[in-house]
């Protein structure tokens, strides 16, 4: 559902993040799956959840003020501004561990100014968008699986299938999860992960399952490369033929869930 923004309705905020490397990581898993980052800011925190334009993917970020060094809302309400835009124009790439990063959203003006603070200060100002203010629900489902992995390794898996799948099938049983798929030619394959292994760490079927999904989204957005920056464990929970909801584990007060539809047009 959508509505028409007044400026009453757009944030006036400042917070301080420990780690400005951290925060673009974040944007830049963002960017995986949006263009325009609309954040929900209100005295308790920040909530992102936005949809890709194919309606395929979708984020679901909250991040509470304990994960901040300083935390100001002034006015709770929305912030929207191109994250290619701020990545661009923020010198992330040059940045330290020790760098922080300030960020201070004037609604009311139009303007969000990131300041980096380490040895010198650099700040950049961006100009905020309009909202659209379109709200998406969470998926209701009812969950039959739960694999927490390490997922450097199952993402390499998942490079290596993309270069010749276009999608693969998630198989589960009580010992184990196993991924397959065949490709336009024929040839198939066959990936399988035991339960107590060393990339499988925990494994909990309530009933044996089997989804498929689009092995781009799943590289490029679910469980893509950028999320190793953020976390080394992910927990993939799914059932048949139902929605994939990864939830990443980075090591501070957040919640960061990505959502991928299942395919529906192929065996």
């Amino acid at each position: 559902m959508s509505k028409t923004l007044s400026r009453e309705d757009f944030a006036v905020a400042e917070f301080v993040f420990g780690s400005a490397q951290t925060f673009s990581h974040i944007l830049e898993c963002m960017n995986n799956i949006i263009d325009d980052v609309e954040m929900t800011i209100e005295h308790d925190g920040i909530r992102v959840r936005q949809m890709d334009p194919s309606r395929v993917a979708m984020l679901d970020y909250v991040i509470g003020k304990e994960a901040f060094e300083e935390w100001m809302v002034h006015t709770s309400g929305k912030a929207c501004f191109n994250v290619s835009e701020a990545l661009k124009q923020v010198p992330f790439k040059r940045v330290s561990k020790d760098t922080k990063v300030k960020v201070f959203i004037d609604g009311k003006d139009g303007k969000t100014t990131f300041t980096l603070i380490d040895t010198r200060i650099r700040k950049r100002t961006i100009n905020l968008l309009e909202p659209r203010a379109e709200e998406h629900p969470v998926p209701k489902v009812t969950f039959k699986v739960q694999n927490k992995l390490l997922v450097a390794t199952f993402i390499d898996d998942l490079e290596d299938l993309k270069e010749k799948y276009d999608h693969v099938v998630f198989l589960a049983d009580t010992d184990q999860l196993t991924v397959t798929g065949v490709s336009e030619t024929g040839a198939t394959f066959r990936n399988e992960y035991k339960r107590g292994g060393d990339i499988l760490l925990d494994h909990h079927v309530e009933e044996d399952s089997k989804t498929t999904y689009s092995l781009s989204y799943l590289t490029e957005f679910a469980l893509s490369k950028k999320i190793l920056k953020l976390c080394d464990v992910a927990t993939l929970n799914w059932a048949t033929a139902m929605p994939l909801k990864v939830e990443l584990h980075p090591p501070l007060p957040a919640t960061l869930v990505h959502w991928l539809a299942p395919r529906v047009d192929v065996e």
